[in-house]
């Protein structure tokens, strides 16, 4: 397994990053994945009682097994707002599904910032042309800077694997680093790759490998209203599907652990006042 010190982006995915108007300074705050093939698609949500508007949606279509895109927004967490809120997430699905012939429930959208503000549903709609227009195979670093908050610096991460004959490339994105005040808050992740898997096995092994990262950090106990970790396949490396309990699937299963880990690590060093960073190991 090779873990990339540049990033490398998997095939069939491209990215992008705008300025919609949701931050100040025009900074980056609208992001956007897509797959230019049929995806198999994984997802962990936050155990929160109180669950974001985006949360719910995502669930929601994440059934319906036909993910194409992921929207991101990041400044408001589209959080605490009633029915307005899921009507707004809503609409962010249903622009950008217009303007990629996508049908809504192919959207998968995510929203991180402050709770309890309405979100600016109109800047976000006016930027979906420029967002896709800007889509780009090389646009994940613009993509993870658009979806951070307090960061201090965006988190990616990304390896390689080989399956069979075939070069099966892991990537990723993190972002979050402090508290729920309700202020800045949320830790989102997403994890493209082009191998070919099935969704009962992706469920399996993102299961895992979230446990092993994402659910084993702390930078103050407290948890978000909208936590979120993706993870798209769309098989276009080309590989033969891994077997249940197969060496491919080992492989596959150690390679997407390595990239949430490198990715849970950097979110607990950019961590809101995090001096010291510290590693448990416990045996027995």
């Amino acid at each position: 397994m090779k873990r990339q010190k540049s990033l490398i982006m998997p095939k069939g995915f491209r990215a992008s990053g705008v300025a919609s108007g949701i931050k100040d300074g025009n900074k980056l705050d609208l992001g956007l994945i897509i797959s230019d093939y049929k995806t198999t698609c994984a997802a962990a949500f936050t155990t929160n009682q109180i669950k974001a508007a985006p949360v719910r949606l995502s669930k929601k279509n994440l059934r319906r097994s036909d993910i194409r895109a992921a929207i991101v927004n990041s400044g408001n967490a589209n959080a605490c707002n009633g029915k307005k809120g899921y009507e707004d997430a809503v609409l962010m699905t249903e622009s950008l599904a217009q303007e990629l012939n996508l049908k809504p429930w192919q959207v998968f959208t995510c929203s991180t910032g402050i709770i309890g503000y309405p979100l600016p549903i109109d800047n976000i709609c006016s930027a979906v042309p420029d967002l896709v227009k800007k889509l780009k195979t090389n646009g994940w670093n613009r993509f993870s800077k658009s979806i951070m908050t307090s960061d201090s610096i965006n988190k990616v991460a990304s390896t390689q694997i080989s399956i069979g004959k075939k070069k099966v490339t892991i990537t990723g994105a993190a972002k979050g680093s402090g508290m729920i005040a309700p202020n800045m808050a949320t830790m989102l992740a997403f994890v493209v790759t082009d191998i070919a898997i099935n969704e009962s096995d992706l469920k399996a092994v993102t299961k895992s490998a979230v446990e092993d990262s994402f659910n084993s950090i702390s930078v103050d106990g407290d948890m978000s209203t909208n936590d979120t970790v993706m993870v798209m396949a769309n098989g276009a490396a080309g590989n033969s599907l891994p077997k249940s309990n197969s060496n491919d699937l080992r492989k596959f299963t150690e390679g997407l652990r390595r990239v949430m880990i490198d990715l849970a690590k950097k979110l607990v060093r950019d961590g809101e006042g995090v001096t010291k960073f510290v590693t448990l190991e416990v045996n027995g």
